[in-house]
């Protein structure tokens, strides 16, 4: 059996697609929410009316949670780049598909010793700028990095020799208002290379990083001596420790389940946070090349249509965020906290877009409000059944519009009152009279002529019938 049918069927065996990655437990997700909550707090207090929208959305994101067949899920999330709990589930997508992308390449070398030129190695390689850079420059020295990884791998040294490679962007806070951005990457080689052909090829790319980065940023030559960590082999060639690496790569710039991660993330300021957020818009912080590009993109398409059971969106939320608490709490213990978002806001700092903010808070409410208002008169009506209550639960229409107060109940004809009052009395409908041509009228007497003799005009206009 081949390297890839073994692969697919111990995918296949696995009754979910994350089955190997951690679960997201409850003290997971609560430190992915606290996160989210300080990113989206800092971008509320942004000049700019989007990035104020952006934190509110952020704040607001995952408030309810779910059990699912797959673990907990959140029932509404914001999708911004800049949220670390959307980011940390596009880093699960990202680790499914490379693990399913690695049944489309050579099986690692420690795996296959039999067949060394069938197989891979793969080096893993932490890149900077050098030195940490001021907030306004961040967007070009991101811009500079990705120029230079992509002549990285041009050189020579790598011709012929590689599967691929993938880069990860990562940006850290540092002292003084400055960014620190850097890269987590991985170059996947051919297995059959010697220890010395690997040396060789971590010296040159050791040359162009540093020629590249010196050029494209005008660093000195003394600080862009640490620019470059030394590119080194995984502990074990094994697929389970690529897999590792890679997750590592796409955790989304921070594993905030660990204490070093959350304090780093914790120091950011709001300038830190706004300034990342600007930068980072339609920059790609994640690429591959080569065969692990085209790898990764059919993992994709053959996991979007892979037949998989329909599981329903979940609905009802098992917790919900107290933002009081500043915790997940169960849907027992949850107390409704009208406008949340931006009652939480400190006292100690400006927020230039609060009244936007509270204005759409406040539209949210009413629309609550008045959702469970009628909520609250439909129960009424079910618990005191009438025959007018009847109408109105069977005909009532709906409103395409949230906003809008439901209308009136259709029309149906409805059965007279009893009390005999005559207004409720209805007229019979006839049949409208046919007109007559004035040929037909033998004379202004009333008197015509027929078979049967003379005729009553006058009877046959008040509708009486001849025998």
């Amino acid at each position: 059996m081949t390297h890839n049918t073994e692969m697919e069927s111990r995918l296949s065996a696995q009754p979910s697609a994350l089955a190997f990655l951690p679960s997201r437990t409850l003290a997971t997700l609560n430190n992915l929410k606290h996160g989210a909550w300080r990113v989206g707090d800092a971008l509320m207090r942004s000049a700019s009316t989007e990035q104020a929208s952006t934190g509110l959305e952020i704040k607001a994101c995952s408030h309810e949670l779910a059990n699912t067949p797959d673990g907990l899920k959140a029932i509404a999330r914001c999708r911004k780049r800049s949220c670390p709990m959307c980011t940390e589930i596009k880093a699960r997508q990202r680790a499914v598909r490379a693990r399913r992308a690695l049944s489309y390449l050579p099986p690692m070398r420690d795996e296959h010793r039999a067949e060394p030129r069938r197989s891979m190695i793969a080096i893993k390689v932490n890149l900077n700028s050098g030195r940490t850079c001021d907030l306004s420059e961040l967007r070009a020295r991101l811009s500079a990095m990705s120029q230079a990884w992509s002549r990285l791998l041009r050189i020579k040294a790598l011709e012929g020799l590689t599967h691929g490679a993938l880069k990860a962007v990562e940006i850290t806070p540092s002292p003084s208002e400055r960014a620190h951005p850097h890269i987590h990457g991985v170059v996947l080689l051919r297995g059959d290379l010697s220890r010395d052909e690997i040396d060789e090829i971590d010296r040159a790319m050791r040359r162009s990083w540093q020629r590249s980065i010196k050029k494209l940023t005008g660093a000195t030559p003394s600080s862009t001596v640490t620019t470059y960590e030394r590119a080194t082999e995984l502990s074990a060639q094994t697929e389970s420790d690529l897999l590792s690496w890679l997750n590592y790569c796409a955790k989304g710039g921070y594993d905030l389940q660990k204490s070093d991660h959350r304090l780093t993330h914790e120091q950011g300021s709001a300038g830190f946070w706004q300034a990342v957020d600007e930068a980072t818009k339609g920059a790609r912080l994640f690429s591959a090349s080569g065969r692990l590009r085209e790898a990764l993109s059919k993992a994709k398409h053959d996991l979007d249509h892979a037949p998989r059971a329909i599981t329903p969106a979940p609905r009802k939320a098992d917790y919900i965020w107290s933002a009081s608490k500043s915790t997940y709490v169960s849907k027992d213990q949850a107390e409704h906290e009208p406008y949340a978002l931006t009652q939480s806001t400190s006292y100690a700092h400006e927020y230039p877009h609060f009244g936007q903010a509270f204005i759409r808070e406040y539209e949210e409410e009413n629309e609550r409000q008045h959702k469970a208002e009628i909520a609250r008169k439909l129960q009424a009506l079910k618990a005191t059944p009438s025959r007018n209550a009847d109408l109105f639960l069977n005909n009532r229409t709906t409103s395409g519009s949230h906003t809008e107060h439901y209308t009136e109940p259709t029309e149906i004809r409805r059965a007279p009152p009893t009390n005999g009052s005559p207004i409720s009395r209805e007229t019979p409908k006839t049949e409208p009279r046919a007109m007559t041509e004035p040929d037909d009228v033998a004379s202004a007497s009333g008197r015509a002529e027929s078979s049967d003799g003379p005729v009553d005009v006058t009877r046959i206009l008040d509708g009486d019938q001849l025998r």
